[in-house]
């Protein structure tokens, strides 16, 4: 499943992003600089706003990835309509109300502190900061927010195996069986896993888009 997960973690981030980049964008043409607060809120909404097209990718994803055969994506999506019907590839979509505010938390974080870095530099807020700076703020704004949402994840990964039928059934059920340990396990496999992976796209982003601004700046002092 490595390869329709790559796919599915592609969608997903991109959806976010270009979502983010269109909110925000509108937002300061229209009221000016964001303040936390609505950077906080457009974030979760561009989140939220991928879902119904990407949920079941990752709903596909989970099933091929916990099956004990391996499984191709059709025959990983024909078990799923067989097991929860059609509405199965949606099966434990209403925990994004609260998933939505994970990347939203780790943006927000990277972002002010960003902010706080650039300020205390005397840069625009438009400029970008250094990969390495970048690596150490995407880890640390994924390691908080993945702490904070990490019951909603678990809970989310049950729902697409078809272990319950809700959220909310899930939190129950693992209270019941063993208390905030079992809803918290798997924690720290998550944030080795998420808090690199964060990092490097973090790290990525902002290099990605200083070098893309010095080629343009060649570009059009040249021209």
């Amino acid at each position: 499943g490595e390869w329709i997960n790559s796919v599915t973690n592609f969608m997903t981030k991109f959806c976010f992003f270009f979502c983010y980049s269109v909110l925000t964008q509108w937002y300061e043409n229209h009221w000016g600089m964001m303040s936390k607060s609505a950077n906080l809120v457009l974030g979760y909404v561009a989140k939220l706003l991928p879902v119904p097209i990407c949920y079941p990718l990752q709903v596909i994803t989970n099933r091929m990835q916990t099956s004990v055969a391996p499984l191709g994506p059709h025959r990983a999506l024909q078990e799923v309509i067989r097991d929860s019907g059609f509405g199965g590839l949606w099966q434990g979509a209403e925990s994004y109300y609260i998933l939505a505010i994970w990347p939203a938390l780790e943006v927000f974080i990277f972002d002010q502190i960003k902010r706080s870095i650039l300020q205390s530099r005397g840069l625009s807020l438009a400029s970008e900061i250094s990969g390495p700076a970048a690596f150490a703020l995407g880890a640390l704004g994924r390691f908080l927010a993945t702490t904070i949402v990490f019951p909603t994840i678990r809970t989310r990964s049950l729902c697409q195996k078809g272990v319950y039928p809700s959220v909310t059934t899930a939190l129950r059920g693992m209270y019941c069986d063993g208390g905030i340990a079992l809803i918290y396990q798997g924690l720290v496999p998550e944030l080795i896993r998420g808090v690199s992976y964060n990092a490097v796209i973090m790290s990525v982003k902002e290099v990605t888009v200083t070098l893309c601004r010095q080629v343009l700046t060649t570009v059009v002092l040249r021209g």
